[in-house]
């Protein structure tokens, strides 16, 4: 029973951390490769300060991470 009550916060957990460090949530879901694309091209979009696409990046990695826990959660 305590397990049901811990399982919705996953997918929240998830996506915050993939929006502040992109690649960490999908780390936490089980993804090492995606984590890994996810982190290489915001590190470059970091590195070569182009803030529009490290943004998006962070947007999207959260969302993704999000919704990948939120349909494992679900099976």
């Amino acid at each position: 029973m305590i397990e049901d009550e811990e399982e919705p916060r996953l997918p929240v957990t998830a996506g915050l951390l993939s929006v502040f460090l992109p690649g960490t949530g999908q780390l936490l879901n089980g993804d090492v490769g995606r984590a890994s694309l996810v982190f290489a091209v915001w590190s470059l979009a970091l590195l070569t300060n182009l803030p529009p696409i490290w943004t998006f990046v962070c947007l999207y990695a959260g969302a993704e991470a999000f919704f990948t826990a939120k349909v494992r959660g679900m099976e």
